[in-house]
């Protein structure tokens, strides 16, 4: 062929066109971020609103079912599921496959915008988050130091988190923990009542002191002087002094009040609704998200370089420590995957060598092979792939291909140089005679791969750059077997007369004692091939006659063929029998039945081979009914990256610091482990260096919530806890992640306080919970009792642990019920009866207090004793008028009932989610199909429906 031709003629335009692939590689391979797994785009976008002391019931009419109305618009979207609870809605949008989800952020960010003056003024701004693989933490920071909480905090938000962001790659920094400043307004109860002062007139009041305002500019003359009135508060001094004008009523004259006199005002810290620990200390911790085209490990080592240099920046004995890294991780992975890659190229030269007999032949398949992996890289970096496991593992899976190409080519060279031909010759005439038939090999292979890169769904979204890494490295060796592989056997392949005449002057040498250690070492390979090609050629034998066995017996050779795959597929269970093992003996038994047949059918063709066919056919019904392998089946593997989660629930109405005492003995658990014990252990730098480093496992204790996934679920109130566990790396621990995880769910069974205690290995994709169930239905009384049956049912399916009802009712609340008619005799709304109690309880935070750059809210509510019980609420004053306090009981009725701490809906309508978690060695695809099968003979409460929700 004219390209085989040309590489021949023209050997060193192709050496520089070769070395201009490999450098061109290696530069595309350095340029490629290194993540673990494939860049993916999963369809959901999450609209996420923050409403400080807002209950779940306040979250869904005010927020989530208007947000949920303008988002429904939105071109591709599927399913609309939103979860409404204390103080925040969390309505997570799902579109078909394939939408461009850039496209549709933007959208529901100007449907959202367009709305929100419909919404609650004093909610937090809401948040469009978009589900991305990459908008996963890549690390957790820890700050500690003898600091208090307060300082802590303040260094936390002013130096540290502001330096970080700055690090390329960087996309968004969480912060937690630490308490935060604020200037308290806490209103003394009795003397706003003697003043007859209502809470909204104090707020109105300081909001009206607390301005810089612009009022213009004036000319004069050649100068442009600029006029602002200056009245922003510069300390809490100024907010006591701000006075509140009185009006004369009920005989009483006007005054001036000082609102220092009515109420203690201090620069303190915030009520804090949550608690953060690291190591069951308290702790500031940073949680550090990446830019979706960022390379994790170089923002991993950016991030170590900053905190190096910060280090001198911070107070005395204040450090921070990484509690994970999923840099560390990625490089474990993308290591060990390289290493398997190395050996699987070492391996194939070993195997080649052996059986070409030649060290020529087997270098040119040395460069080959290296040279098609490495020119790889420069298409697959150009489509925008990442180094990860996929890639990788295709890369590996192709070296099998690769090796195919070389050896096929040298082999017939080979042939064509023992016909005396000239090397050049020879390997023009061995690739040209197998042509065709390579490229046809090589369109076989491409065939099979290419149309994994078009599969549908996540998966598809997965597996495309393995099915394209498969194809490209394919035609890379295909390239190589037309050029570079003839090219170096033209130059480096003996002839037949060189080679006979080179084996005549060893056997000299060595006869007359004068062979050098190359002739001794080429002698003891020629007795290692000989030995070798006696085994070979005796295997050669035996394999003929088996072979002429099958032509002979070509009806019962089909036959075994035939029983050995049904029997083989009879043994791995199908995904619709998953869990049911007795549902399969049916099929089992047709499948034994129909081997015995075919055998029998078989001595009626060839008697001479009755023996066989019975002695095959009894085998293989014997199997077919009694052997079964069942293959488990889920959609993300378990991989031991060395995390896990303790999930911490109590009962509904749990104050914050009921729930951390039963945190603290699942932490009290945790300091048992042997895994979290420091350990030093050598790391290696390269082939002949290494260093000592220390590694330790860390906890992060967050109280009052639960674990947060990407699609805005979980939980948040008093009553839950999550503490996030590393442990060191899987190689300086003697148990895996899975029995660690078994240990600590032994012993969180009987911890007293907790309603439930659940421990997983989760990536962090997808819902928190394994398996889902929805329960869907328009009355709510139905739909839980059709959750409970669910819930039952699951609990006695063998691998499903902590069955859970998202639905939990009991909490106890007070309902400010407003008359209309006695509000309207106050000249009063519901909205301002509502507000006035807000501003009382949880205080209002609208007025902000500025100091060095940096907002800090000015919280105004009642002291603290006067909101401590519920009768508290009875007594509460909202207004005032002629002089005379409005207590809420005036307008309102005070109804004690109990509420439900979470809302779902889908679709906009109810529905209540009965979720699991995984037993140990279970698999998600097997439980959930057990599942499945039983909910089938499951009698459906009227008006209720149960459907598979989450990624199960």
């Amino acid at each position: 062929m004219w390209l085989t031709n040309v590489s021949i003629r023209r050997p060193i335009f192709l050496i520089m066109f070769m070395l201009a692939l490999v450098v061109l590689g290696f530069q595309s391979r350095s340029k490629m971020p290194q993540e673990y797994n494939p860049k993916v785009d999963i369809p959901y976008v999450t609209v996420v609103t923050t409403y400080p002391g807002a209950g779940p019931s306040e979250m869904e009419t005010l927020v989530t079912e208007p947000i949920e109305k303008a988002v429904t618009s939105t071109a591709g979207l599927k399913n609309v599921t939103s979860s409404s609870q204390d103080g925040m809605s969390a309505v997570a949008l799902e579109f078909e496959l394939g939408t461009d989800l850039e496209a549709v952020t933007a959208d529901v960010r100007d449907k959202v915008s367009a709305i929100r003056t419909t919404l609650p003024k004093d909610i937090d701004e809401p948040r469009i988050l978009k589900l991305d693989t990459a908008s996963l933490p890549v690390m957790t920071i820890a700050l500690e130091g003898p600091l208090s909480a307060k300082e802590m905090r303040i260094l936390a938000d002013d130096l540290v988190a502001d330096r970080l962001a700055k690090v390329s790659g960087v996309a968004a920094i969480n912060v937690n923990g630490g308490d935060e400043r604020e200037l308290s307004v806490s209103v003394d109860k009795e003397r706003l009542e003697a003043y007859g002062i209502g809470i909204d007139k104090l707020v109105g009041a300081i909001r009206g002191a607390n301005l810089n305002v612009p009022a213009g500019s004036i000319k004069e003359g050649p100068r442009d002087i600029s006029v602002r009135t200056v009245g922003e508060y510069k300390d809490a001094r100024e907010i006591e002094d701000t006075r509140i004008y009185v009006s004369a009523s009920g005989g009483k004259p006007a005054s001036v009040v000082r609102i220092g006199d009515i109420a203690e005002v201090k620069d303190t810290i915030a009520e804090s609704d949550f608690i953060t620990r690291l190591n069951g200390k308290p702790a500031v911790v940073f949680s550090i998200q990446k830019q979706s085209d960022a390379n994790t490990v170089e923002i991993a080592d950016g991030i170590k370089k900053e905190l190096d240099a910060l280090q001198a920046e911070l107070p005395t004995g204040v450090k921070p420590v990484i509690a994970t890294d999923q840099s560390k991780f990625v490089k474990h992975a993308l290591r060990d995957v390289n290493k398997s890659l190395m050996e699987g190229v070492l391996l194939v030269v070993i195997i080649v060598f052996l059986f070409l007999h030649t060290a020529r032949a087997t270098f040119i398949v040395a460069i080959a092979i290296p040279t098609s992996l490495i020119a790889t890289f420069i298409p697959i970096s150009s489509f925008g792939f990442t180094q990860n496991q996929m890639v990788l593992l295709a890369l590996s899976l192709v070296v099998g291909i690769l090796v195919d190409d070389s050896i096929v080519v040298l082999e017939n060279i080979e042939r064509h140089l023992r016909m005396r031909k000239h090397p050049e010759e020879a390997a023009l005439d061995g690739r040209s005679e197998i042509g065709l038939a390579a490229i046809t090999i090589c369109m076989v292979d491409i065939v099979v791969f290419l149309p994994i890169a078009f599969m549908g769904g996540i998966v598809g979204q997965f597996f495309r750059q393995f099915g394209v890494t498969v194809a490209t490295a394919t035609a890379f060796s295909l390239l190589m077997s037309f050029t570079l592989t003839p090219m170096l056997a033209a130059r480096w392949m003996p002839s037949e007369s060189d080679k006979e005449e080179a084996d005549e002057q060893l056997r000299n040498r060595l006869q007359h004692g004068r062979g050098t250690v190359k002739d001794r070492i080429d002698f003891f390979f020629g007795k290692v091939f000989g030995v070798l090609d006696r085994f070979l050629k005796g295997l050669d034998g035996k394999y003929r006659g088996v072979l002429e066995w099958a032509l002979h017996n070509r009806f019962l050779t089909i036959v075994i063929g035939i029983t050995s795959l049904l029997t083989v597929l009879s043994m791995a269970m199908p995904m619709p029998a998953a869990g049911q093992p007795k549902a399969m003996m049916i099929p089992r038994i047709v499948i034994a039945s129909i081997a015995l047949l075919l055998c029998a059918i078989s001595l009626g063709v060839n008697p001479r081979s009755k023996k066989i066919a019975i002695v095959f056919g009894v085998i293989m019904a014997f199997i077919a009914i009694k052997i079964y392998l069942p293959f488990g089946f889920g959609f993300f593997p378990t991989a031991d990256q060395g995390q896990f989660t303790v999930s911490v629930r109590t009962a509904p109405g749990t104050s914050l610091i009921a729930t951390d005492k039963v945190t603290k003995q699942v932490e009290g658990l945790l300091k048992q482990l042997p895994e979290m014990k420091s350990v030093t252990h050598k790391v290696k730098d390269g082939l002949f260096k290494s260093h000592m480093e220390t590694q330790s496992g860390y906890y992060i204790t967050l109280v009052g919530s639960s674990s947060q996934s990407v699609l805005g679920g979980g939980s948040s109130g008093p009553q839950y806890a999550v503490v996030s566990v590393q442990v060191v790396d899987k190689t300086l621990r003697k148990r895996g992640l899975e029995d660690i995880v078994a240990w600590i769910n032994q012993r969180t069974a009987d911890i007293p306080g907790a309603e439930m205690i659940s421990v997983s290995i989760s990536s962090g994709m997808g819902p928190s919970s394994n398996i889902q169930k929805e329960v869907h239905g328009q009355d709510m009384d139905s739909i839980l009792g059709q959750s409970e049956q669910v819930a039952d049912l699951m609990r006695k399916v063998p691998g499903a642990i902590d069955v859970d009802i998202s639905y939990k009712p009991g909490r106890p609340e007070r309902r400010i019920v407003v008359d209309r008619l006695k509000a309207a005799q106050f000249d009063m709304t519901v909205s301002q009866v509502a507000m006035a109690a807000r501003m009382a309880i949880d205080g209002d935070d609208t007025v902000k207090f500025r100091d060095s750059g940096t907002e800090y809210p000015i919280r105004v509510h009642y002291d603290k004793s006067r909101r401590e019980t519920a009768s508290d609420v009875d007594n509460l004053i909202i207004a005032s008028k002629d002089g005379a306090p409005i207590y809420l009981t005036d307008v309102a009725d005070i109804v004690a009932d109990n509420a439900p701490t979470k809302i779902d809906r889908k679709n906009r309508q109810r529905v209540v989610y009965v979720t699991a978690n995984l037993a140990q060695g279970a698999e998600m695809g097997n439980v959930n199909q057990a599942i499945e099968k039983r909910l089938e003979t499951l009698p459906l409460v009227a008006g209720t429906s149960v459907k598979t929700g989450g990624w199960t």
